[in-house]
């Protein structure tokens, strides 16, 4: 919000356009000339906030009102002049309730004000009062059109007020004066993507990406939105793009290599995310359970040994283990399962399991011993039924 506000100060806003006001010449309540100080108390305010330095603006904006509590209008302003100024400063320290209250006033008593109604509107758009917003902001076409942030908080009113028509055509018209804008493309293409529009939506986000010079983060968006509606060829077909443009992002790998395990296609996830694995470890994991999925258990085991987190590397490996029928590998697991605090119910049953096929039917016992808790105590009683008879019986051990 800050931001917007610095934007449109710049421009010169209250001042610019419009007739400031001046004392009369033959007010009979005026004091002398004389006496009054020679300073433009509200000028040194307006320079101040465009600098930044509210403090100071602050410091002119209270001599304003100690003037005009003794001379009124002989000090060169009028109540509505320092009532703008009031507010921008309020914008400013965020007290958006304050200055809606005071461009209120100002609009009310001089509504051709545009640039008042311009700050209300973002006044408003901050306090959450979006169909407020949108009236004021409309009512600020005038100054706000040079402006690519005014289009965006017009179009985000418009939105977040369900005035989804407003909003697509505040953007167009954004668009149209400022077709490289990079706020207004994003927003455009998060319109269509929210309501469902993903072809137009990555229309948008091919000629967003022509217009930056290869950022991509408009393809993203549509990729995400086919996510979320699980058209997961669709969205490989987005990313895929955006992949061509931009090989080394490693945002566009991350979302590529989870999309094709949601696909269904673990080796190629696999080899994406075994690219970011070499870059950053913490993708280690993902690398290894993909090849684990499409069963080159070999892979799989070379990437587990690099993935950072204990627990998570050695419950892995145990799950390696078992697919492989590398039971007694298995079991030498237990102590740095334990050691790592990742010795949990579910982790104590595949060790059973693992036990018994190997016939260590004391160790399997007490594995199973310490389920003592949820679904894991039935099906740890079933697993001990296994237990007697592969003890009992080892011929009928399956």
């Amino acid at each position: 919000m800050r931001a917007l506000t610095t934007i449109w100060l710049c421009v010169g806003l209250l001042f610019s356009g419009e007739a400031r006001s001046q004392p009369s010449a033959s007010d009979p309540d005026d004091p002398p000339r004389s006496k009054l100080p020679r300073v433009s108390y509200l000028e040194v305010a307006r320079q101040e906030i465009i600098h930044g330095h509210l403090d100071k603006a602050v410091k002119a904006l209270a001599a304003a009102r100690r003037c005009w509590r003794k001379h009124r209008t002989a000090c060169g302003f009028d109540r509505l002049d320092y009532q703008s100024l009031v507010g921008i400063v309020y914008l400013e320290h965020g007290k958006y309730r304050k200055a809606a209250k005071a461009f209120l006033e100002v609009v009310d008593k001089k509504p051709q004000r545009t640039s008042a109604w311009l700050y209300l509107g973002q006044a408003l758009y901050a306090l959450q009062k979006y169909r407020a917003a949108v009236i004021a902001l409309r009512k600020a076409h005038v100054v706000g059109k040079d402006m690519p942030r005014y289009f965006a908080m017009l179009a985000r009113s418009a939105h977040k007020s369900h005035q989804h028509e407003v909003a697509r055509q505040s953007l167009a018209e954004g668009l149209e004066r400022f077709p490289r804008d990079r706020v207004l493309l994003i927003d455009l293409t998060l319109l269509y993507t929210r309501h469902g529009l993903l072809k137009s939506a990555m229309t948008i986000a091919q000629y967003f990406l022509r217009a930056t010079g290869g950022e991509i983060l408009a393809h993203l968006m549509v990729a995400d939105a086919y996510i979320e509606a699980r058209r997961y060829g669709r969205a490989i077909g987005v990313l895929e793009e955006a992949r061509l443009a931009a090989p080394r992002d490693h945002r566009v790998l991350e979302r590529l290599a989870y999309t094709y395990a949601r696909k269904g296609l673990p080796y190629a996830s696999a080899r994406l995310f075994a690219r970011l694995a070499r870059q950053a470890p913490s993708f280690a994991h993902a690398t290894a359970e993909q090849y684990r999925t499409v069963g080159r258990h070999r892979e799989a085991l070379r990437w587990n040994r690099r993935v950072p987190d204990p627990k998570k590397r050695l419950r892995q490996r145990l799950d390696i283990y078992l697919e492989t029928g590398a039971y007694r590998r298995a079991l030498l697991l237990q102590g740095p399962l334990r050691r790592a605090g990742a010795l949990d119910a579910a982790v104590s049953y595949r060790l059973a399991h693992a036990a018994i096929r190997v016939g260590r039917y004391q160790v399997a016992a007490r594995l199973l011993a310490s389920l003592s808790s949820g679904p894991w105590v039935r099906l740890g009683e079933r697993l001990h039924q296994v237990l007697l008879v592969c003890k009992e019986k080892p011929w009928l051990c399956p």
